[in-house]
C-alpha cells in the first residue's frame, strides 16, 4: 500500500515490495476474523476458538497496517526525494478521490442496510458520514494518510535536519504519548491525560524512516525486547479471552505489543528481503495491487456475512476462515485487476 498512495522512488526497494505483498494478504485475514468477532460474543463461538482467532490474528496480521505506515515514512521522508506542496496536493487528491468513489459507496451501503429504503436523505447522511470519517472502519488508514500528507513538508524538514540521536529521543516521546499511555489506560481502565494528543500513526511513520535509515544491523537487545513484548501480548490476549473479553486494545495499533511486533517484522523484511532478485509471481502481483486490495476486500466479507448470512457455524473451524480469506483476497485482487483497466481508475487504485 505504501506509498501505495505515494509516488515510488526511481530505485525500487525490494524489501518493501515483499513487505507490501505479505501485508496486503494479512490485512484481509485480519478482517476475516475481526468481522466475525464484532458480530458474535465469545459465548457463541467458544473460548478455545476465540483464543486461536485472537492470538493468530495478533501474530499474523496486526503488524500489517503499521508496517504500511512505516514503509510510507521510509519512502516519503527520504531526504533525496523532493517534496513540494504540489506533491502534497497530488497525494491528497488521490486519497480524496478514493474516499469519494469507494468510501461514499460504502456509506450508502451501510445506510441502506439499516433502513432498507432509498430516499434523498440517504445520500445526504452518507455524505456527512464520509466527511466525518464514519465509513467502513478499515478506511481509517486513508484518513490517517491525509493527515500525514498535510504535515509531510514540516515532518520531513525536521527529520532531515536532525541527527539519529535527536530523532531517537523524539520517537521515545511519541512512543510514550501514542502507545504506552493508551495501553495503560486500556489495561488499567484509567484516564491518564497528556498535555498533547498525537495519533499513533505519526509514531509509525517516523519509526519507519528511522528503522530503515539508522538501524543497519538489528541489535539482539532490540529483538529481545520485541520478542518479549510479543510473548506478553499473547499471554495478555489469552487472559482476556478466559475472562470473557476479546481485549481488542491488545491488538490495537496503539498497543505496546503491536508496536514491538510491527518493528520486528519491519526489520525482518529489511534484513532478509533486500536481495538481488525481484519479487515475482504472486508476491509481485499482490504488492502492485495492495492498495486496491486493501480498499475493496471488505465488500466480499460484508456480502458473505450480512447478505449471505454466513457465520462460524457454516463450515468446520479453519475451513470457514480459509474460505472467507480466499473469497475476499482473490475476489478483491481480480476486481482491482479489472478496474485498473478502466480509464481513470488506474490512477487512483
Amino acid at each position: 500500500m505504501d506509498a501505495t498512495i505515494a509516488t515510488k522512488p526511481k530505485k525500487t526497494i525490494l524489501c518493501f515490495e515483499w513487505a507490501r505483498g505479505f501485508a496486503a494478504a494479512m490485512v484481509v485475514l485480519l478482517h476475516v476474523t475481526q468481522g466475525i468477532m464484532a458480530s458474535y460474543p465469545i459465548s457463541v463461538i467458544g473460548k478455545s476458538r476465540a483464543i486461536v482467532w485472537t492470538v493468530t490474528q495478533f501474530l499474523l496480521t496486526r503488524w500489517a497496517v503499521p508496517v504500511f505506515l512505516m514503509i510510507s515514512g521510509a519512502l516519503l521522508l527520504n531526504p533525496e526525494k523532493q517534496t513540494s506542496w504540489k506533491d502534497v496536493w497530488r497525494y491528497e487528491r488521490r486519497v480524496a478521490l478514493v474516499l469519494a468513489a469507494f468510501g461514499y459507496i460504502f456509506c450508502l451501503m451501510e445506510q441502506y442496510a439499516g433502513t432498507r429504503q432509498l430516499s434523498p436523505e440517504l445520500f445526504g447522511i452518507s455524505a456527512l458520514n464520509l466527511l466525518s470519517g464514519r465509513s467502513w472502519s478499515h478506511l481509517w488508514y486513508l484518513y490517517a494518510m491525509m493527515g500525514i500528507y498535510v504535515l509531510l513538508p514540516m515532518v520531513k524538514a525536521y527529520a532531515s535536519s536532525v541527527g539519529p540521536e535527536d530523532l531517537r529521543i523524539f520517537l521515545i516521546i511519541l512512543f510514550v504519548l501514542t502507545v504506552c499511555i493508551p495501553s495503560l489506560n486500556s489495561a488499567l481502565s484509567t484516564a491518564i491525560d497528556t498535555l498533547i494528543w498525537l495519533p499513533s500513526y505519526l509514531f509509525y511513520f517516523l519509526l519507519g524512516y528511522y528503522a530503515f535509515n539508522y538501524i543497519d544491523s538489528t541489535p539482539p537487545r532490540l529483538i529481545s525486547i520485541c520478542i518479549s513484548l510479543i510473548v506478553i501480548g499473547c499471554l495478555t490476549q489469552i487472559l482476556y479471552i478466559i475472562s470473557g473479553n476479546y481485549g481488542d486494545w491488545v491488538r490495537s495499533p496503539s498497543s505496546v505489543f503491536v508496536a514491538g511486533l510491527s518493528l520486528m517484522v519491519f526489520l525482518l523484511f529489511k534484513d532478509h528481503c533486500e536481495k538481488r532478485y525481484r519479487p515475482r509471481g504472486a508476491v509481485a502481483f499482490v504488492s502492485s495491487y495492495s492498495f486496491g486490495i486493501y480498499v475493496l476486500h471488505p465488500i466480499f466479507l460484508n456480502v458473505a456475512y450480512k447478505a449471505l448470512r454466513l457465520g462460524p457455524w457454516s463450515m468446520p473451524p479453519m475451513l470457514f476462515e480459509l474460505s472467507m480469506w480466499l473469497l475476499a483476497f482473490f475476489g478483491s485482487a481480480v476486481t482491482v485487476w479489472v478496474m485498473r483497466r478502466m480509464p481513470g481508475i488506474r490512477r487512483i487504485l
